[in-house]
């Protein structure tokens, strides 16, 4: 009896072990008619391991909850099922109920094509747009269409202005992404889809990263005016941008560092005989009044300037770039002002033209002192001594106009001053 009892529970145990098989058995191939990711795990979060392109055969290993366990190309990864075509061979059901492809299948276009697998995706709203605001792989509507233009415009997709964001929009996307250096995750934020909506750029502009004459030319212009000091080597470098920037500041532009058509006009305009800044070599008594801008600001010798601004009479300075106002005190007029803010309030204000952080660098100024308005230039970090102790700042800045020096005899810094200057007085001319 024990004996017939073993031989049943052996035949039964036969009969068992090809259900448990065929869930891990590999099958024949499946053929793939759209072009589908490769993904590293059953989710479209997932990294993207390869494209399958259309028409590839896959080898199926198993298939459970909408995503389908292939090797291609001998990589084991996971396909939407949507996207296979049984080619040969049967399904069966595996260990746990789960379906168990054991066929050749291709991939196809299949109905839940645009359909979003694994919550981590984010469910769509019925706008068009994921939860997270992105757009990503399963979402539907008339936002994935109108990205599909846009990818379709820029030339990385071919295929149908559907509304859904299937296989190829994706792959679009992340090439789309890649080209512009941008993060390539397949799911369009708002950085991709800010690049994606820009303005083309219209030609002859010139921005960081350019390179040749065009630049050359800009370079050129600029230096002539005064504005540049760097090489003239043909590369929109950061003291490239930084010259156009105070160009385009002094002349009332846009100041976004990029030469377009109404700064390139500017700059091929006719150089004013006062666009360079005077040299520092002159003899101070000897030299008068260059001029008076319409606006009343005047570009004035040093020597001049400094017996209209008096030692301890205030005097407004207007921060041409900004537009902020503050006021200064000078407690010595030797080589050029040495001033302090007047109150605590000024002394934020300065500071604040130079972005929130004390700077050697000169700022463009028009400083107004017993009703005369000069052309001036100041630095923004306080140094040496002071005598105002009531105005939250300890020591004292430098405050340059035309023909002025440094104390120390840097006639390097003294000219950074200088082209501020000539800055200041241009703003005040056009």
């Amino acid at each position: 009896m024990f004996k017939s009892l073993k031989i049943i529970l052996f035949i039964a145990i036969l009969a068992i072990i090809p259900l448990f098989g065929a869930a891990v058995s590999h099958a024949d191939y499946t053929r793939v008619s759209e072009s589908v990711n490769l993904r590293e795990k059953p989710s479209t979060d997932s990294k993207v391991l390869k494209l399958v392109p259309m028409g590839y055969e896959v080898s199926v290993q198993s298939a459970s909850d909408g995503w389908t366990k292939v090797v291609f190309d001998g990589t084991t990864g996971y396909v939407r099922s949507d996207f296979l075509e049984v080619v040969r061979g049967e399904s069966s059901s595996g260990a746990g109920g789960a379906s168990q492809s054991s066929s050749t299948a291709t991939v196809s276009s299949g109905s839940g094509a645009a359909q979003s697998s694994g919550g981590s995706a984010g469910a769509s709203d019925g706008s068009g747009s994921s939860s997270s605001g992105a757009l990503r792989y399963g979402d539907e509507g008339e936002d994935v269409r109108e990205l599909q233009k846009l990818l379709t415009e820029k030339g990385f997709y071919d295929g149908p202005i559907n509304g859904k964001f299937g296989p190829l929009t994706e792959n679009a996307v992340m090439q789309y992404q890649e080209e512009m250096g941008l993060d390539v995750d397949g799911v369009v934020g708002s950085g991709t889809m800010n690049k994606l909506t820009e303005k083309p750029r219209p030609a002859g502009t010139y921005r960081f990263g350019d390179e040749g004459e065009g630049v050359k030319n800009v370079q050129t212009k600029l230096k002539e005016k005064g504005f540049y000091t760097g090489p003239v080597n043909s590369k929109f470098g950061p003291l490239t941008e930084e010259a156009v920037r105070k160009f385009q500041g002094a002349n009332g532009l846009e100041v976004d560092g990029i030469v377009g058509r109404a700064t390139l006009n500017l700059l091929n305009a006719p150089t004013k005989s006062l666009d360079k800044p005077a040299s520092t070599t002159q003899n101070q008594d000897d030299v008068k009044s260059a001029g008076t801008a319409p606006n009343g600001v005047e570009l004035i010798d040093w020597s001049v300037v400094k017996k209209v601004f008096s030692i301890g009479v205030p005097a407004r300075v207007y921060d041409v770039r900004s537009g902020k106002v503050y006021y200064v005190k000078a407690f010595s007029n030797g080589n050029h002002a040495d001033v302090e803010p007047v109150t605590v309030e000024d002394t934020a204000t300065l500071k604040s033209t130079f972005g929130g952080v004390w700077s050697w660098t000169p700022r463009p100024v028009w400083v107004t002192v017993n009703g005369r308005t000069f052309a001036g230039s100041i630095n923004g970090m306080p140094h040496g001594g002071g005598v105002n102790n009531s105005n939250g700042m300890d020591g004292q800045v430098c405050l340059h106009f035309r023909g002025s020096a440094t104390h120390n005899g840097n006639t390097a810094y003294g000219q950074q001053h200088q082209n501020a200057i000539v800055e200041a007085w241009n703003a005040a001319s056009r």
